[in-house]
């Protein structure tokens, strides 16, 4: 009986032992479904949003910007950060 094996590249302060969010790693999965949705760090939505990592830190425990903790991290549903910028968009902004 053969498995399938899919790769799955993630970043987060394990895999590159720094303090924050970066790096990559590469995790196998046998039998894994990809994910519906992808998930975002903090310095991507930071980035995303022009605005710095720490600010960016203290919308999301807010809970101006939707996320959640995973493990010691946040992260961001992409979905749910174009939902959120999306009337700022559509009304002239970028």
């Amino acid at each position: 009986m053969h498995r399938s094996v899919e790769w799955r590249v993630s970043k987060g302060p394990r895999a590159s032992g720094l303090a924050h969010e970066g790096g990559t790693t590469m995790h196998a999965a046998i039998g894994a479904e990809r994910p519906t949705s992808r998930l975002l760090t903090v310095a991507e939505v930071a980035d995303e949003l022009r605005v710095s990592y720490q600010g960016c830190l203290g919308m999301i425990r807010r809970g101006t910007v939707p996320g959640r903790k995973v493990g010691k991290s946040y992260r961001v549903r992409r979905e749910d950060l174009d939902a959120l910028v999306a009337p700022a968009r559509s009304a002239g902004g970028q």
